[in-house]
């Protein structure tokens, strides 16, 4: 096969049926948020988007030359949203890279903002069309931003391996004790790399699957999930992307393992693939199969963990309970955390098991202990 068939092959489409292993009756499913990863020192919520606003301004300023109208466009979005957030900063520039249709719209700023049907977004035409033009690149520019902030707080690889095999090493055994089969089902809203690098520490013992095929430059293949090594198999799915999943021009998704990721050479046309919380409804791999996974999974599930996640995301949020809802095994749920829009599991009873973060923190050493104990009770009797 010739090189080009080749990256024809891995741009088009894969047809994929789910892994009966992963959706299975006995199956024990986990999804964490921003609240597991406090504890290795990685910056999320308002933190994190403070620190991505000081930093695409230099990322504007350094390319001022070829994108003359970004800061324009930067200055009318920070003024669109007065609030420190990255997911409406991400989801306004997709809203306008992707050309989202137009119901209405009012003049602010110089520039036509818009509202579709999705989202709140940029749009115009005539003297605006060149500040709203660079949308593309300023959306790889907060990309590019989230993902240095991020691996800017890993100081140490070892060390950051060593932390996040000290926090994640005892849910993994206790899952994996009583799933059967050593499986480990994770789901992730993080940007970060936390569960990747536990997997590191645990090799060659226990693989890792998340869909991309192995390597430096790791290409997306969802059949990788039919067909696992070893006795022992953690699988991850990144519900809202990854600093570092890419898709390139022509439409193939890629992983860059390699820390830091600069050290890989990214092609200008490279996008990265971190996912606006109101626009990841589009059809689009790895999402669309990640979050397919979710539901099913929780269709057959036995038990299901919650830790650190806020719901704050209406397609999730709407996924996780009616998969709960339809779920016909008597599942049963443990919850760590606190909810942006109240409380999803209402009328769910002694099911659902809610835990404060605060009285039972998902940490290393003796403050974590409290949470280790409720997750070795909860499992019993699976």
């Amino acid at each position: 096969m010739s090189s080009a068939d080749s990256e024809a092959e891995m741009a088009a489409p894969i047809r994929y049926s789910y892994a009966p292993f992963l959706t299975s009756e006995n199956n024990i499913v986990v999804l964490v948020g921003a609240g597991a990863s406090h504890d290795l020192g990685i910056p999320m919520g308002e933190k994190l988007s403070e620190a991505v606003a000081e930093l695409v301004p230099r990322s504007i300023e350094s390319s001022s030359s070829t994108h003359p109208q970004a800061a324009a466009l930067w200055q009318l979005l920070r003024s669109r949203i007065a609030d420190n957030d990255l997911e409406k900063w991400l989801t306004e520039l997709a809203g306008l890279r992707d050309s989202t249709s137009i119901i209405s719209g009012v003049t602010a700023g110089g520039a036509s903002l818009v509202v579709s049907s999705s989202m709140p977004m940029m749009s115009g035409g005539g003297s605006n069309a060149p500040v709203l033009r660079e949308a593309p690149f300023l959306f790889k520019c907060v990309c590019a931003a989230t993902r240095d902030v991020i691996q800017g707080a890993v100081q140490d690889d070892r060390e950051f391996r060593t932390r996040a095999g000290e926090l994640y090493r005892s849910l993994v055994e206790d899952v994996m004790r009583h799933n059967g089969g050593g499986r480990f089902l994770i789901f992730t809203t993080n940007y970060d790399n936390a569960i990747d690098a536990f997997a590191d520490s645990e090799a060659p013992h226990c693989a890792f699957v998340d869909g991309f095929t192995s390597g430096d430059t790791q290409r997306w293949d969802p059949r990788i999930f039919g067909r696992p090594s070893g006795p022992k198999c953690i699988f991850q799915m990144k519900l809202h992307g990854s600093v570092n999943f890419y898709r390139d021009q022509k439409g193939s998704v890629f992983k860059v393992s390699r820390s830091p990721v600069t050290s890989i050479e990214l092609k200008a046309g490279d996008e990265g693939l971190l996912y606006p919380t109101q626009t990841k409804a589009i059809s689009a791999d790895p999402y669309t199969v990640y979050y397919g996974y979710l539901g099913e999974s929780l269709r057959y599930a036995r038990r299901f963990i919650s830790i650190g996640y806020s719901y704050g995301d209406d397609h999730l949020r709407a996924q996780v309970v009616n998969a709960l809802r339809t779920n016909g095994r008597d599942i049963r749920a443990l919850v760590v955390g606190e909810f942006k829009k109240g409380n999803p599991f209402d009328g769910y009873g002694d099911r659902i098991t809610i835990l404060s973060p605060r009285t039972h923190p998902f940490s290393r050493g003796d403050t974590g202990q409290p949470l280790r104990d409720e997750v070795k009770k909860f499992l019993e009797g699976v």
